[in-house]
């Protein structure tokens, strides 16, 4: 961005990727912002509506300090991993005995 504006950005100045990619660096995705309306912006966001990945119904998804939720609720998310797990343990070879 400092190369665009062809001067250093402020210590106020903070620079907002419009798709939420932070890789993304295309010149027109990026906003130059002051910095109290880019953490207003952010504090802000929406919940997203997604698919369960379980039942496929669809339900909002809001950030939390794990990333965002995959399933609607926590006993589709229970039978999600333990179907994942069983289908691991197929594939390495444990059919409930241990293999030597």
């Amino acid at each position: 961005m400092e190369i665009l504006l062809g001067r250093p950005l402020a210590p106020t100045e903070h620079v907002h990727h419009l798709d939420g990619n932070g890789h993304n660096n295309w010149p027109r995705n990026l906003q130059l912002m002051a910095g109290t309306a880019h953490t207003t912006l952010h504090l802000r966001r929406q919940p997203l509506v997604r698919l369960c990945l379980w039942c496929g119904r669809p339900f909002k998804s809001a950030w939390s300090g794990h990333g965002l939720r995959r399933c609607c609720s926590p006993s589709c998310g229970q039978r999600r991993r333990w179907h994942l797990t069983r289908a691991r343990k197929r594939r390495a070879g444990f059919r409930g005995r241990i293999r030597i």
